[in-house]
């Protein structure tokens, strides 16, 4: 047996009583450092000394193996012969061993959570403790004490923070005019905390005719503002009482504020050796970043979008303030809106197959953003985006194994990984998309050579 030698199904000696800290593993004992000495803290199950974290609480190699052993298995213990109260202070000086049921209720009690519970290889040999973990993601952890387990429970709590507060800055009332240049946001300070200094917007939902009426405002105010020369605002979150937001652009300026916080991001190197160490400007200084930021953004917008719509249960594109990109078609527009709703359902459709939970979906746009194969991109920036993205993956799955077993779990996480495919499609037919517009509604663009709009997407 690969964690213990006892089998799940073996009873102890009295009647479905286990004893604590009687079976061994070897699953994280090659993640301890041999020199280095830690602090004895007590199993919050049996209350013996623990062998580090597992399952995101101190326990002892028997409790976390129990544990584990009774998730893999699924096993349904017998009922307690005692009332259930084989953990309570008046039974430890009674009776020493604890029934099975009580102690698995512990378990969940003590806040133990089966994050990467991985099923063994049937066919492994007893003593083969390392052939079966061998095919696990060798993710890079921080710590020599630390667990799989508790290492993905990590990556997975802060991306879910990040997400609420990415999603507080896109329903923010913070809403500039005019949107910086993609090197302006680069080297700008972080602006995702001014979700909390302006607040959510107010009067959302809005109704059709005042999105078309505001839109004529925003247009006659970017207008005085040029000809006033008054620029300096045009970057600020004054909304002038406009409560829709341009959505292209302010996603596309959403994505970029999350990427900058992840410090691998900021650790790109620069490009100065390419310019033949010509004086180095920001652009260059910023340069594999751009690369990045442009094949990247577009995707994430996309999903973070569609996403936000599949959670409303909308099977057409919703922007936060309540109008529908893919609306009805207009009289002469109606080839435009046709394209534009196929698009939009290109990934919805996958989403509401698949019924992506908010984990899966935060990993996505991680690993999405981990893009190593960008054209251009030094060795050096290649090797930071892959070792983030081998992290990535890999937590995704243990994450999928964890939630759907051994045997349906590869499916779930292919599933997962087949949406960058869709994605990268669907930025492709946007690109594409624009440049419909750009024809066919000159006047769209007339006035905006230079959006970020084009930067980002390269038409």
């Amino acid at each position: 047996m690969l964690f213990s030698t006892k089998t799940s199904g073996t009873m102890s000696a009295s009647e479905g009583e286990d004893e604590p800290c009687s079976s061994h593993s070897f699953y994280d004992m090659s993640l301890i450092g041999k020199s280095e000495m830690v602090t004895v803290e007590i199993c919050r199950v049996c209350g013996k000394n623990a062998a580090g974290k597992h399952y995101s609480v101190p326990a002892c190699h028997g409790c976390k193996s129990f544990f584990r052993r009774a998730i893999l298995h699924k096993t349904v213990y017998p009922e307690c012969k005692y009332d259930k109260l084989c953990f309570s202070r008046a039974s430890r000086a009674v009776r020493p061993r604890k029934c099975r049921n009580c102690r698995l209720q512990k378990c969940y009690a003590v806040g133990m959570v089966a994050m990467v519970a991985i099923h063994r290889k049937q066919d492994s040999p007893p003593h083969s403790a390392r052939s079966s973990d061998s095919e696990l993601p060798d993710l890079r952890m921080p710590s020599p004490i630390a667990t799989r387990e508790n290492y993905v429970s990590g990556i997975i709590d802060k991306l879910h923070n990040l997400d609420i507060q990415t999603d507080k800055f896109r329903k923010s009332a913070y809403n500039p005019l005019f949107i910086p240049s993609l090197e302006g946001i680069l080297a700008s300070s972080g602006k995702l905390d001014l979700a909390d200094k302006y607040g959510a917007m107010s009067g959302w939902p809005i109704t059709q005719e005042s999105f078309n009426e505001q839109q004529v405002m925003i247009n006659q105010i970017k207008t005085d503002l040029v000809q006033n020369d008054s620029l300096a605002l045009t970057t600020s979150g004054a909304n002038f009482g406009i409560n829709t937001k341009e959505w292209l652009s302010f996603d596309m300026l959403t994505a970029i504020e999350y990427a900058k916080t992840f410090p691998f991001f900021q650790q790109l190197p620069s490009n100065d050796k390419l310019f033949n160490h010509v004086l180095v400007t920001n652009y260059i200084d910023k340069y594999f970043q751009i690369l990045l930021t442009k094949a990247t953004t577009f995707m994430n917008l996309a999903l973070t979008s569609s996403y936000a719509s599949f959670l409303s249960k909308m099977a057409i594109l919703q922007m936060p303030d309540g109008i529908c990109i893919s609306g009805p078609a207009g009289q002469c527009e109606r080839e435009i809106r046709s394209f534009e709703r196929r698009l939009s359902l290109r990934i919805m459709a996958p989403l509401i197959r698949n019924v992506f939970d908010k984990t899966e979906y935060v990993l996505l746009k991680a690993i999405i953003l981990c893009n190593s194969a960008v054209t251009d991109l030094s060795a050096t920036a290649q090797q930071i985006l892959s070792k983030e993205r081998h992290n990535y993956t890999g937590a995704l799955l243990l994450y999928c194994l964890s939630r759907h077993g051994s045997s349906s779990g590869p499916a779930r996480y292919y599933s997962i990984i087949n949406m960058i495919d869709v994605l990268e499609h669907h930025q492709r037919d946007f690109r594409d998309f624009m440049l419909l517009l750009d024809i066919t509604v000159p006047k769209r663009f007339a006035d905006d050579r230079k959006s970020l709009q084009r930067e980002i997407l390269d038409f």
